[in-house]
């Protein structure tokens, strides 16, 4: 299997969390012998700019990320695709490329889930955490218009994907309040859950069964 990976960050030891966390994951499935080939945002904060190397072993592209817009296209681009700065540009050019042969594309974070679209590929948004549950009783602290932006484009991505991977039962069960209808879930390694929307319940109706699977 082929899988085309778009990360938010580049996977470095001493980055960002979803970047160490990154470094664990390309390694478990080229151990695993699933083919990755994965595109990253380098960004100043992440180390790219004070020389920090990707190891060597990583099937992964670093590029510089996000495209700069003007002031009149960033507005517009807020509304229409929130929180979407990966989603365009070169980095999402990239993306596709890889995307043209892999069976699979998987997102890292909700700022990679604009990419792809339209792809005929199953695509997986990995959602690390909810905006709105980490800044619960800060309705007025810094940055509040940039949070809504992200919780806009958590629930418009929610919605948008097939598949979506929780890193924990916590953000799996928000998750799932977010989606219009109700689904299944399936535990994940270490205590997450992959919550995959379904059709809505028919009452009366049987619930899915299987090793693994819960109804909602």
């Amino acid at each position: 299997m082929k899988v085309g990976m778009a990360l938010s960050q580049p996977p470095l030891p001493e980055g960002g969390a979803p970047g160490k966390c990154a470094i664990g994951l390309l390694r478990g499935l080229v151990a695993n012998g699933i083919e990755v080939r994965a595109v990253a945002a380098g960004r100043s904060f992440d180390g790219v700019a004070a020389g920090a190397e990707v190891p060597p072993d990583l099937p992964v592209r670093v590029l510089a990320a996000p495209e700069v817009l003007s002031r009149s296209r960033a507005r517009c681009s807020k509304v229409l695709r929130p929180g979407g700065e990966l989603g365009r540009g070169p980095f999402e050019q990239a993306f596709r490329t890889v995307a043209s042969d892999v069976d699979l594309l998987h997102l890292e974070e909700v700022e990679t889930g604009w990419c792809g679209r339209g792809l005929r590929q199953p695509r997986v948004l990995h959602v690390h955490y909810l905006t709105r549950e980490d800044r619960r009783g800060q309705v007025w602290a810094p940055g509040v218009l940039h949070a809504a932006e992200l919780a806009y484009a958590e629930a418009r991505l929610a919605r948008a994907h097939r598949w979506l991977l929780a890193s924990s039962p916590l953000v799996a069960a928000r998750l799932r309040h977010l989606i219009p209808y109700r689904g299944w879930l399936v535990k994940g390694v270490g205590g997450g859950a992959l919550v995959r929307p379904g059709p809505p319940r028919v009452k009366g109706a049987a619930r899915p069964c299987g090793t693994g699977c819960a109804g909602p």
